[in-house]
């Protein structure tokens, strides 16, 4: 029985540390404890290969300085840009889909 409440408990400590959040209506998930709701408003408002005006879909967080947002539903495709800190200071990295993200 402990055994049984132990390996309960570490898969309850995992589902809720990879919840899946909401900012808007698009979706936020991965290493979202990372990252404050500041930081992930500063990444979408950083300029970015695809202009400011283009939607976020979806959201994951890939490290406290490197995020990555979906511009399509992934469903759709993975049209998607990395945004990654530097120096304090959230910026288009230059990666998305079909370049460093594996596409062709």
């Amino acid at each position: 029985m402990t055994r049984w409440l132990a390996a309960a408990g570490a898969v309850m400590l995992f589902v809720t540390s990879c919840a899946t959040q909401k900012l808007g209506d698009a979706f936020i998930y991965a290493h979202t404890k990372e990252v404050t709701d500041a930081d992930i408003r500063a990444a979408i408002a950083a300029p970015t290969t695809f202009g400011r005006d283009a939607h976020v879909y979806e959201i994951e967080v890939l490290s406290r300085d490197r995020i990555r947002l979906y511009l399509l539903p992934r469903k759709s495709g993975n049209m998607c840009v990395e945004i990654a800190r530097v120096r304090g200071k959230w910026r288009d990295d230059g990666a998305w889909w079909g370049e460093k993200l594996g596409g062709s």
